[in-house]
């Protein structure tokens, strides 16, 4: 249980170090061993160019609409927060929080950007880089989820295949679908206390967000650009057939369609492919019936030759050749 206690106090702090950025003196538990954060707490101005990116960041997609606009921003306002870097050597820092500020202000042909300069651990730093995007209306959803899979792999010490599956299992266990564990008691613990922070409703992420991961590329690029939402694209994903998906999706974004859209349209297509289904099995039915009742066929060497051929025929592609 120690080890549990170790990271959410971890997670707290950083929780309170993002919180409040003015304060002169912070204090985050790491390795169980107090370190205090201070001296940088006011901004000071250095060469964009003297920040590196990191290479773990929560946001993968940025708009560059959005930046564009947020760059005319900055060259008439400026940068109003900023950002929050870590020392790395030589007066170069990592970049910890603000990516989009930071590329915008490249686009603005800043010189100097506004940082706090905090020293932090590699978990300190994505902690606070996953807290200051998770946070933000604007990370779309695909990378919210990333991230968070990512923070719980990392908590819960497994791969994030594995993660996956420890929530799988929580959700389970909370529907009464299978018989809750004492084992388990620790990573229900890690897992509550990550969403509790991040603010995340565990129900809501279950439901809509993480199945998100399952939809092909195309889906989540549009998720990714705003063109379409979580809901929207997983009723898009029901359909099976990735050429009507594509269809839909298109529809969707030109005509701006409601979930309730949506599902009407996979209602009609699903409706239209049962009819053409039905059509032909008749037709098949038919025919048989029809074969067995016509002596010509039997009686006839060349048409029982036909026939056989068109039987082996069927059974191939019965067997998928």
């Amino acid at each position: 249980m120690a080890g549990v206690q170790r990271k959410k106090s971890a997670f707290e702090g950083l929780k309170g170090l993002k919180s409040q950025p003015e304060r002169s003196l912070s204090v985050v538990q790491t390795n169980n061993q107090e370190e205090t954060v201070s001296e940088q707490e006011l901004p000071r101005q250095i060469p964009w160019s003297a920040i590196a990116l990191p290479e773990k960041q929560p946001r993968r997609y940025f708009d560059e609409a959005a930046l564009e606009k947020l760059a005319v921003s900055i060259q008439e306002h400026g940068i109003l927060e900023p950002l929050i870097v870590r020392p790395i050597a030589n007066e170069r820092y990592s970049l910890v929080a603000g990516e989009r500020r930071y590329r915008a202000a490249k686009l603005a042909n800043l010189e100097k950007v506004p940082v706090v300069i905090r020293n932090l651990t590699d978990e300190q730093a994505w902690e606070l880089a996953l807290l200051e995007n998770v946070q933000r209306q604007d990370l779309n959803a695909v990378d919210r989820v990333d991230a968070v899979l990512q923070e719980l792999a990392f908590k819960l010490g497994c791969s994030v295949a594995e993660a996956k599956s420890v929530l799988y299992r929580i959700e389970n266990e909370n529907k009464g679908k299978v018989t809750r564990h004492e084992s388990g008691n620790e990573a229900r613990m890690i897992v509550d206390r990550a969403f509790e922070i991040l603010g995340i409703r565990f129900s809501n992420f279950m439901r809509f967000e993480l199945p998100l991961l399952s939809a092909p590329e195309t889906l989540l690029n549009a998720v990714r650009s705003g063109k379409i939402d979580v809901r929207h694209a997983n009723e898009i994903k029901r359909l099976r057939d990735q050429e009507k998906q594509d269809v839909l999706l298109n529809e969707a974004i030109q005509n701006q369609l409601s979930v309730e859209d949506i599902r009407a349209r996979i209602k009609g297509t699903k409706v239209e492919a049962y009819n053409q289904d039905n059509s032909l099995q008749r037709k098949l039915t038919k025919v048989l019936s029809k074969v067995k009742k016509t002596d010509d066929v039997w009686n006839c060497t060349k048409r029982r030759a036909q026939l056989e051929n068109l039987l082996t025929a069927l059974e191939k592609v019965l067997e998928g050749h």
